[in-house]
C-alpha cells in the first residue's frame, strides 16, 4: 500500500517525458504542492473532532500549532478556539489584525491607537485592553500581555502603554430598610501599564 505521502508525480513519468527539461521542472513544482496537501491532511481528524478532545489532547495541539497566549488560556474552549485560529493568526502576524484578533479570542478585546492617532512619537502604539471576564491580573500577567502583543506587532512599531478596563461584580451595601442588599456590575478603570517603567495595579 503506498502512502499520500510517498506519491511523487516525477516517479511516476516515463523516461521520455522526463527528458524535457520543461515537463521535469513542472512536476518537480507539482511533486511539492502534493506533499503539503498531503502533510495537512493528516492534520484533518485532530481538527475535525477538536471539540469532543480532552484538554490533555488539547495541550500537545497547543505544542504543535506552536499557539501563543495560552498562558491566559483558562478554558478548554479557548484552547480550542487558539488551535482552530493559529494558522490564520500566524499568517497576518505584524498585523493590526494579529493583535486584535488573538485578544478577542482570550476574551480580551483590544482597542490600538497608532501614534497619529493621539500625537505620540512616530511608529509609536497604545493599546486599552477590556477584559471581560473575571480573571486575576496580576504583574505578571500584565507582562506576559506585553510580550504577547510584541509578539504579534510588526518590528518597525513600539509599543509605549497598555491601559486595562475590567468588569468587574461586588456585593455593595446600601443603607435601605426595603433592600439591604444589592448585587452589581461595575465597570472599573484600573489604570495603564507603562511598558518598561514602573508599574502597578489598582
Amino acid at each position: 500500500m503506498v502512502k499520500a505521502t510517498q506519491i511523487s508525480l516525477t516517479q511516476l513519468l516515463t523516461s521520455n517525458l522526463l527528458a524535457d527539461e520543461n515537463v521535469r521542472n513542472a512536476a518537480a513544482s507539482i511533486d511539492t504542492e502534493l506533499q503539503a496537501v498531503a502533510s495537512a491532511a493528516k492534520r484533518l481528524p485532530f481538527l475535525a473532532n477538536l471539540d469532543s478532545m480532552n484538554e490533555k489532547w488539547l495541550d500537545e495541539l497547543l505544542w504543535q500549532f506552536h499557539a501563543e497566549g495560552i498562558e491566559f488560556a483558562e478554558t478548554p474552549e479557548e484552547k480550542r478556539d487558539l488551535i482552530r485560529n493559529s494558522i490564520d493568526i500566524h499568517r497576518t502576524k505584524g498585523t493590526r489584525y494579529a493583535i486584535e484578533r488573538i485578544l478577542e479570542i482570550l476574551s480580551m478585546q483590544g482597542v490600538i491607537q497608532e501614534w497619529w492617532e493621539f500625537e505620540g512619537d512616530p511608529f509609536t502604539f497604545r493599546i486599552d485592553v477590556n477584559i471581560k471576564s473575571d480573571r486575576v491580573i496580576t504583574d505578571e500577567k500584565l507582562n506576559l500581555l506585553e510580550r504577547l502583543v510584541n509578539e504579534f506587532k510588526n518590528t518597525r512599531s513600539h509599543l509605549t502603554k497598555i491601559g486595562t478596563n475590567l468588569t468587574t461584580k461586588g456585593t455593595i451595601e446600601y443603607s435601605l430598610a426595603s433592600e439591604a442588599l444589592v448585587l452589581e456590575s461595575m465597570p472599573r478603570y484600573c489604570g495603564s501599564f507603562y511598558t518598561g517603567g514602573d508599574n502597578s495595579l489598582c
